[in-house]
């Protein structure tokens, strides 16, 4: 009866045990700075490749060597594409970064235009864009793990080709356009290696300057619509 008495009360005493086991918190300790395998981290450089489309509205105040006067507007549009570099850093939910790109463009728009070098003159004033790049700081918040969300602005300068050919006379020449780029994105961690992106970018630049037989300036709104891949190396970590 003892041992009857004994063997019941060290089953119970041994079910207590494991069931408090059971109940008992498990402690983890994460090692701080430490990247576990399956968390992406947006810390590091990369460098990559992107394309898109723009839309352009140029405004534009211009006078002869003959005191010949015109404003007028030209709409242009075309394809765009270059090499970014950069840098983020994460912060939790929240990355920061810097970045820079040169793309070479093909944007183009032509418009009639009278009062050049003559009353009555009505000829082609055509332009084209053949290069644009950017230095744009960037901030963004992590919907998931994989995915950045992100405003993006910073300062802009294009390179535009402009002719005018008319009856009563010609120029041509080049200009550069300065101003700034807003705009926002959306990233995916592909890999911890590699992401694609998607971006729209509002540009404005108030900077237009023509030098020579056409003299004046103006100002252009741009908008550009991009895809692009980046290639990651983590850092800093």
């Amino acid at each position: 009866m003892k041992r009857l008495l004994l063997l019941t009360a060290s089953t119970f005493a041994m079910a207590s045990v494991a069931q408090a086991a059971d109940l008992a918190p498990v402690t983890t300790y994460v090692e701080p700075g430490v990247v576990y395998a399956g968390v992406p981290s947006w810390t590091g450089v990369y460098a990559g490749l992107q394309a898109g489309y723009s839309w352009a509205n140029n405004d534009f105040d211009v006078e002869d060597d003959f005191d010949f006067e015109n404003s007028f507007g030209i709409d242009a549009d075309g394809w765009l594409g270059g090499i970014n570099i950069g840098a983020d850093y994460q912060m939790g939910a929240f990355v920061i970064g810097i970045m820079a790109d040169y793309n070479w463009s093909d944007i183009e728009g032509s418009e009639s235009v009278v009062n050049l070098f003559g009353p009555g003159d009505l000829d082609d004033f055509n332009l084209n864009q053949d290069s644009v790049w950017n230095v744009l700081a960037r901030a963004g918040w992590l919907a998931n793990p994989n995915t950045l969300l992100y405003v993006l602005g910073g300062y802009s300068q294009a390179s535009v080709d402009w002719e005018y050919d008319g009856d009563n006379g010609s120029a041509d020449g080049d200009t550069e356009l300065q101003g700034w780029t807003l705009g926002v994105g959306a990233e995916w961690m592909m890999t911890q290696n590699v992401s694609f992106k998607t971006e729209y970018r509002y540009t404005n630049w108030d900077g237009v300057d023509f030098d020579g037989d056409i003299e004046g300036g103006g100002g252009a709104d741009q908008h550009t619509v991009l895809l692009g891949v980046n290639f990651r190396w983590g850092m800093f970590q």
